[in-house]
């Protein structure tokens, strides 16, 4: 480590442990929108019966209207919302080139042994210390907008629900008037 490192981490604003979770979410960004896509196919099928024009007294709401009133009330469906909000926030302020390395480093799905950052710098043809300073460039510049995601993290649980509230057994959101 060259000493201007040293000292840029010193006065660096953010611990250590903020940077693992900052890294982390990152991480977590590509499974985050893919739980919402299919919490979207949940939502949408979930609404699907054919009998549901006939309403015995009362208004029935069109399928759209409860999606959208299940997806306001839904408080895991919000907050991995607002995580891929704030993410995709910081995003819009990465250069293309910036882009590139983000998906590179922290969404390449294969395996890799060994050193990560050195992975990414023969894959790019950069050295290992390029690597680690466009690593700290796109932190210092997502920082801002990953401390407004929160690290949750994917469960399986809200499936068991829906599968409950399917087969009549329980509701996983009686708070919602749907």
């Amino acid at each position: 480590m060259r000493k201007n490192d040293a000292i840029m981490e010193i006065l660096s604003p953010y611990a250590p442990d903020e940077i693992t979770a900052a890294e982390r979410k990152l991480e977590l960004y590509p499974a985050w929108k893919r739980l919402l896509r299919v919490m979207d196919s949940i939502f949408e099928v979930s609404f699907k019966d054919p009998y549901s024009d006939r309403v015995q007294g009362g208004v029935s709401l069109p399928q759209a209207e409860k999606i959208i009133m299940l997806k306001e009330c839904h408080p895991e469906y919000q907050r991995v919302q607002r995580n891929i909000a704030a993410i995709e926030r910081g995003l819009m302020e990465l250069s293309s080139q910036e882009l590139d390395f983000v998906a590179r480093y922290w969404w390449n799905d294969t395996f890799h042994r060994g050193d990560h950052r050195q992975w990414v710098a023969d894959s790019v043809g950069w050295g290992r210390n390029t690597v680690d300073r466009w690593w700290k460039r796109c932190l210092v510049k997502l920082m801002p907008y990953l401390e407004d995601a929160d690290t949750i993290l994917i469960r399986a649980r809200w499936v068991e629900e829906w599968s409950e509230e399917k087969n009549g057994t329980r509701s996983p959101t009686p708070s919602c008037g749907i």
